[in-house]
Order: C-alpha cells, then structure tokens, then sequence
C-alpha cells in the first residue's frame, strides 16, 4: 500500500451544516467537493442558456413591434392625406357655392332697381284698404254700442224682477213664521208643554224624516240664513275682481265713462244660472291666458314669439332633462366605483402571482436540500423574499400612477366636453346666419311681389290721369264755397258739376298727392340702391382679403403637416437604421425592464398613445426636451392662428365653413402635439424609473460580489487547514 492510498483512506471527523459530525476518508470529501463543483457548473451553464433564449424572444418581439408600426403609421398618414384633400375640395366648392349667390344677389339687385319705380300703386291700394278697415271698424263699434245698450236693459229688467222676487220671499216667510208661531202654540196647549221642548218630525235633504226640537229647528233655519249671506257676499266680490273681458282686434276705442256708470249701477245679485255662465268665463278666461304670446330670449339669443302653456311644458321638459342628468351623473360614478375594484383586484393577482413564483422557487430549492446545501437554499429563500417585497412595493406604485392616469383622462374628458360646447356654439351661429340669408331671400321676393303690385297701380293712375286730362283740356273748374261747377272753354257755357265729375275732380287730386309721394320715395329708393351698391363693393373687398388669409393659412398647414410627416418618417428610418446595425442591442436589458415596468401604464392608454411611447423609447433625454420645447412654440403659434381666425369669424359672417374647418384642422393639430408633448415627459419619466432600477440592481450585484468574495476567503482558509491536517497526518 503506496503512502498516497493511505493518506486516502485516512477517516476525518467532519461537522455538516446541520451540525452533525461523522467521520469520513479523505477520498469521499473529495468526490464530495467535485460533486459540488460539477453541479455549480452546470446550473451556470443552464442560466446561460435561459438568458439566451430570452434575449432571443426580445428581439424577435422588438422587430416585430417595429414592423407593426411602422404600418400602422403609414396607414394613418395615408389615412389623413385622403381626408384632408377631401376638406380642401368641399371648402373650394363652398367658396364657389357662396360666389355664385352672390353674382345671383347682384342680379337680383339690379332688377331691384328697375322694379322700384312703381312704388306708388301699392301706396293707393293700402290707403284705400285703410279706409275701408276703418270703415268696418266704425261699422262694428256701432253695433256692439247696440248690443251693448241691450244687454243693459235686460239687466236692469232682470235686477227688477229679482227684486220682486225677494220680497215675495220676504213675505213668504213672514207668513210660514206666523203660522209656525200659531202652530207651536196650538201644540203647547194640546199637550202642555214647553215650546222650546217641543218635537216635531221633520224630513231632511236626504229623505229621513227626523223628530227635532224647536231650538234646534231655529238654529238651523239661522246657520242657513248665515251661509246664504255669505253666498251673497262672496258674489259681489267675485263681480268686483272679475277681470275686464279681452279689448277688441284692430283700432278699438275704450269705453265711454256714462257706460261705465250704467254697468256700475246695474250690479244685481246673481242667479245660479249667473253663476255657472261666471264659472265657465272663467274657464274660458284662464284659456286665454295661457294662449297669451310672450317674446322669449332663448340661451342663442335668438328672440321667439311662445304662449304661457309652452313656456310651462318647456320647463317641465328642462326638469326632466335634469334629472336624466343626474341619473347619468350616478352611472359614471358607478362605472368609477367599477374601475377602482378591477385595479384592487389586478394587484391582488399580482400579488398572488408572486406567491406562485416563490412556490415554484421552493420546489426548485427542495432538490438542493437533499445535496445537504442548506446554507445556499437559506439565501435564496431571503432573496426570493426580498424580490416579492420590491415587486409589492412595485404594484403599490402601479396602482398610484393608474389613479393619476385615471385623474388626467377625467381632465381631458372635460376639456374635450368644453371643446364640444364651443363647437355646438359655432353650430348655433352658423344656423343663425343661414336663417338670416333664407329671411334675405324672402325678403327679395316679397319685394319683387311688392313691385308688380306697384307697376300695376301705376299704370291705371295713368291711365285715370290721361283721361282725367283729356277732360280738363275741354273744361275748366271752378270751386265756390263747398259746390264745384266747369266752364266749357269752347262754347263759354257754365254748368254745376255731376257726382261722376266731382268724382274725377278728387281722383285728380289724389293722383296728384300720389305723385308726390311717388317723387320722394323714388328718391329714398335710390339712395338705398346706392348704400346697398357700397356695402356690396366693401363686401367684396373683405371676402377678396380673406380668401388671400385662408389661402396663407391653408399654406402654413399644409407645410407644418408636411414638416411633422418628415419628423416621424425621419425618426422611424433612424429607428430601422440602429435595428439593422445592432447598436440597439446594447440596451436590450434596460428597454425589457421599461416594457415590464410600464405594462401597468400601458394598458389605460389609446392605440395612439402606445403607438407614440413605442417610437419615443429609443430617444435620449435631451432629443426628447429638445423635442417637448418644439412642440410648446408649435402650440403657441397655433393658438394664435386660431384667435385670428375666430376675430375674423366675428367680423364677418360669409366664409365662415372654410374657417371653421381650418380652426378644427389646427385644434386636432394642437392635440396631436400635446398627445406627443404628454408621452415625451412620460418617456422621461420611464427613463429616471430605469436609472433607479439600475441603481438598485447595480447595489444587489455588488453586495452579491462581496458575499461570494467572503466565501471565496473561507474555503481557501479551510483548503490551507486542511492541506496542513494532511501534511501532519502523514508518515514522516
């Protein structure tokens, strides 16, 4: 046996990490520490392997999001472009629309013009039309003055009968309380007693005939008499406040004060015929009141001719839209109370996932226990605990940014509900001046009827008046006091005038005022004609200056759109170009833990908003403020384009659809940079979270290196002990 085989089979008292010392040769804690060593080699080779595959999945996930949007970006611009021409073709067919009114205005103008000369026709005919209104009217008030003076005889004969009749009752009932008299006192005698206590069957209003005592009679024959008054009394108060019956349509005169005094005289007491016909005025009365018409201001300004009952159903149908508002108002509460439950629940999952990891960690420890490695499985288990609190503490933070999102999507809604109302405000102006070009319109054409109706009347003037001329030629008039005659200028002869004449004479006359007025309207005509004819010119002028503003504006759009399609194009080939070489390879470790921290934040973010981070994760901190102080002097030029276009919106009405559309291009313009402006600073935010990451990680490597240091130390320190062991235990 050779000195070596010896020393190999030399048996060692060793303590194991559970504390138990055996005793074991030299050759078994060899093959022990090979055994050792083998397994750590190939557990390096396996996480090797893991890392690799992994880092292949990522790439082959990096290129294909790549792939995809680029894609999808080149089918939004082409997207855009298609609507955008779209926009600039409808807005050059409005302009020629709005060009060809206004040559059809002119035209129409022009025939003003020739039209107005007849203008003293329908001047005649209203006149003529007055007189015989006024007519009718005295015709009318005539008759109602008789109907009227009727009505009050009949009254009075009615308060005369009445009369009558109460004091027929009056003595009626002077003789029944005689004979009641004569009676109760005829009843003593028989029976003897009391007239108070006396009883006597009476049948009541419902037919039950009843045994009462006088007294009792007496006090109900009193409360009736009581009631009646009051009847009475409230009556006459009625009569009193009972309002005035409607004035008559057209030029009605108020009543004399001597019909007044009558009606004031004549109050008899009321009948109940009387007073049915009051109950079913006054129906009739509250009817009118509610068909009454009231000029209403509506929220558009826009001034309206409504009766009471309208304005009512109105207001009721304000309340219940009212409360359809807060039924909504409790919906999106709820619907708020739902989303805040699906967060608790995700991070509960979280939270449990990481449990399932920690299981899975154990089974995987538990092989190692049966290698008696219990120290290595101890540190693990602290690690794998220290990773489930960081990646608790990880959710908690999630769950905070999601209610920041949370808050800023309920911000953008209310913006984007203030943004709706101004547009709904647009909406009512352009209605209102389309309304005000239809009312132009018919305007024009009651105008031109008007006219027709002038030509018309002219031309039987003149004709009146050729005649009437070819008269006077002959004959000569003379006017004495009130009587009218001629003198014949050929024969000498002088004669009174006929009716017929006379007739001629006051057409004369008239047609002589109509002249007149004929004269000074032409001129009030022309100058209107002339006004109008400026204000058209000046018109023109405008609608010139602002189509050279909405062609420049038109220009500044279409370049600042081209100018952000290069940006991105430019961005994404850049993007490609660091793919193809593999220079983006280097931080495939800190753009895997971006996507795994910001998973949380992307999945409440729209299709753009996602498309947008994917693009600005490759980006270095100062492109990206360089890239947000861009987008803030983009956003202040275009606030101030639109201003200008709204001050010209105000001044004037026409073209208002082409700026309105331009306004709307550059508000979407507007909110494409702060949806770019927001996902840079959150970009920015993702890149100072995986600083920090790094960080940490960077710490927990170091504190790892310096544990495998120290252990390094202790098993050269046990080799060296146990190599001196050896060289003592051997043979001299």
């Amino acid at each position: 046996m050779s000195q070596e085989e010896f020393l190999l089979t030399l048996k060692i008292s060793v303590t194991g990490l559970d504390g138990v010392t055996r005793e074991m040769t030299i050759q078994e804690i060899v093959a022990m520490i090979g055994d050792v060593i083998k397994r750590s080699e190939e557990l390096k080779l396996k996480e090797k392997k893991l890392q690799d595959e992994k880092q292949k999945l990522e790439d082959e996930r990096r290129n294909y999001d790549d792939e995809k949007l680029l894609a999808d970006t080149k089918a939004r611009h082409q997207n855009n472009t298609g609507m955008r021409n779209e926009d600039v073709t409808e807005a050059l067919q409005k302009l020629h629309d709005e060009q060809k009114l206004l040559s059809e205005q002119k035209k129409q103008l022009v025939e003003i013009k020739m039209q107005l000369e007849a203008d003293k026709e329908e001047l005649s005919e209203k006149e003529s039309a007055l007189a015989e209104i006024e007519k009718k009217q005295s015709e009318e008030r005539d008759r109602l003055d008789a109907n009227q003076k009727h009505i009050d005889a009949e009254q009075r004969a009615l308060s005369e009968e009445r009369d009558q009749l109460a004091e027929q009752l009056a003595d009626e009932r002077m003789k029944l309380e005689q004979e009641w008299e004569k009676f109760a006192k005829q009843k003593c005698e028989e029976n003897g007693e009391d007239e108070k206590q006396l009883r006597i069957a009476v049948p009541g209003l419902d037919g039950v005939v009843r045994e009462r005592t006088v007294e009792e009679i007496t006090t109900l024959i009193e409360e009736v008499i009581e009631k009646t008054e009051e009847l009475e009394e409230k009556e006459q108060a009625l009569k009193r406040t009972r309002a005035p019956p409607p004035p008559s349509l057209g030029k009605g005169t108020p009543p004399s004060p001597r019909r007044a005094d009558d009606e004031a005289s004549s109050t008899p007491p009321r009948s109940p015929k009387s007073e049915k016909k009051a109950l079913a005025s006054s129906t009739s009365e509250q009817d009118m009141i509610l068909q009454v018409k009231i000029m209403v201001i509506g929220l558009d300004g826009v001034e309206r001719e409504m009766t009471i009952a309208e304005i009512i159903q109105m207001v009721g149908d304000v309340v219940k839209k009212s409360e359809e508002l807060k039924l909504k108002e409790k919906e999106l509460e709820e619907l708020k109370q739902q989303v805040d439950m699906k967060t608790q629940r995700q991070a509960k999952e979280a939270q449990e996932k990481g449990q399932d990891h920690c299981e899975d960690d154990h089974l995987l420890l538990s092989d190692m226990h049966d290698h008696d490695d219990f120290e290595e499985t101890e540190r693990l288990i602290t690690e794998l605990k220290h990773e489930n609190q960081a990646a608790n503490e990880q959710h908690k933070i999630d769950a905070e940014t999601i209610r920041e999102q949370w808050q800023q999507l309920k911000k953008a809604k209310e913006t984007a509900q203030r943004r709706i109302g101004e547009l709904n405000l647009l909406q009512i102006a352009l209605r209102d001046s389309k309304r005000r070009n239809e009312r132009i319109k018919d305007q024009t054409e009651e105008l031109e009827k008007e006219l027709e109706k002038y030509k018309e009347q002219l031309r039987k003037n003149r004709e009146a008046k050729n005649k009437f001329m070819d008269q006077k030629q002959e004959w000569t008039i003379h006017v004495h006091k009130d009587k009218v005659y001629y003198q014949n200028a050929k024969t000498g002869k002088s004669q009174w005038q006929k009716p017929e004449e006379k007739k001629d004479y006051h057409e004369w006359n008239l047609i002589e005022e109509l002249q007149e007025k004929f004269n000074t309207n032409d001129k009030k005509h022309k100058d209107t004609i002339s006004v109008l004819e400026e204000k058209l010119n000046r018109s023109e002028e405008k609608n010139l200056a602002k189509d050279e503003e909405i062609q420049s504006l038109r220009e500044h759009r279409n370049s600042s759109t081209a100018r952000i399609l290069k940006m991105e194009t430019d961005h994404a080939k850049e993007r490609l170009s660091l793919k193809q070489s593999g220079l983006s390879g280097e931080d495939t470790e800190f753009s895997a833990s971006q996507d795994i921290d910001d998973d949380d934040d992307e999945k409440h973010l729209t299709k753009s908003q996602e498309e947008l981070l994917k693009k600005l994760k490759t980006m270095t901190r100062e492109e990206l403020e360089r890239k947000i102080l861009y987008m803030d002097e983009k956003e202040t030029e275009l606030k101030l384009m639109i201003k200008k276009l709204k001050r010209g919106l105000k001044a004037d009405g026409r073209k208002q659809y082409d700026m309105q559309k331009i306004i709307e291009a550059y508000e979407a313009e507007i909110q494409y940079l702060r949806d770019l402006k927001l996902n840079l600073e959150r970009t920015i935010r993702a890149f100072a979270r995986e600083i920090k990451t790094l960080k940490r990680r960077n710490k927990t490597l170091e504190m790892k290196n310096f544990e495998l240091t120290k252990k390094l130390k202790e098993a050269a320190e046990e080799n060296s002990e146990l190599t001196k062991r050896l060289n003592e235990a051997a043979p001299r």
